[in-house]
């Protein structure tokens, strides 16, 4: 409610109030004649006034009440005006405290959990893809190790019941990566760290291949993560200009 329209009230409130007063004061009240015979009253005797004084003259129209009632009447006045006033600002304060609660949300802590994620393999994966290039069968070893340590950042360890299959597919789900390429690269890993094979160029050539497609996916995952976080944030801010409107709409 705008100031225009607060002084409006009060000043509606004020004229009733004076209205209802004058109204009160207005009206007779009739009594009708007593018909019993009473004798007459005892007459009062005035007391004689000294020399040189003055008796106190009585308003016989009853001004002094009148002045007494204005004088009534402009007290209560004053505090419906202090009241009105009061009020006002009341609700100004309100408002004001309403839009000092209204914060814009943060973005989402996975999207940016997953663009950490996705830095941190392309990093220890570009090493892995460098001993790989070198055909060392280290690089299949610190290939998935990196692979595992990106996906402990999005999704529970390994569980003892969970064998290296299951494992595998869950991680990529987690990692939003293709589960063949996962799991291809898991099977390498087990090849080139416990059996007694030698590692081929074609192992290392695949585990390459699978790695490079993990980290494309997983880069690719973060980023359309980010952007739905900030159409989220975007969302969340036009919220709050709206609600900031209305609060503010309310003093109007």
């Amino acid at each position: 409610m705008s100031q225009r329209r607060w002084w409006q009230v009060v000043l509606a409130v004020v004229g009733v109030f004076i209205v209802i007063v004058a109204v009160a004061r207005g009206q007779q009240v009739y009594l009708a004649p007593d018909i019993r015979w009473e004798p007459p009253p005892p007459q009062q005797v005035t007391p004689a006034v000294p020399t040189g004084m003055t008796q106190p003259q009585i308003s016989p129209d009853g001004s002094d009440d009148l002045l007494q009632s204005m004088v009534n009447v402009a007290l209560v006045i004053a505090g419906l005006v202090l009241l009105a006033v009061g009020i006002y600002f009341l609700v100004r304060f309100i408002n004001w405290l309403r839009e000092r609660n209204i914060e814009l949300p943060k973005p989402k802590e996975p999207g940016v959990r997953r663009t950490e994620v996705a830095d941190q393999l392309e990093e220890e994966g570009q090493a892995a893809l460098l001993q790989l290039e070198d055909y060392s069968f280290e690089g299949i070893i610190a290939a998935w190790q990196a692979v595992q340590r990106a996906g402990a950042a999005v999704s529970e360890p390994r569980e003892d019941w969970e064998t290296s299959t299951e494992y595998a597919t869950r991680l990529a789900a987690e990692l939003r990566a293709a589960q063949t390429d996962v799991i291809d690269l898991a099977g390498l890993y087990r090849r080139a760290r416990f059996s007694g094979h030698e590692t081929s160029r074609e192992d290392l050539d695949q585990a390459r291949a699978a790695l490079t497609a993990i980290i494309t996916a997983v880069r690719e995952a973060a980023e359309r993560q980010a952007a739905a976080d900030r159409k989220e944030a975007e969302r969340l801010e036009q919220e709050r200009l709206a609600a900031l409107e209305a609060a503010s709409g309310g003093d109007r």
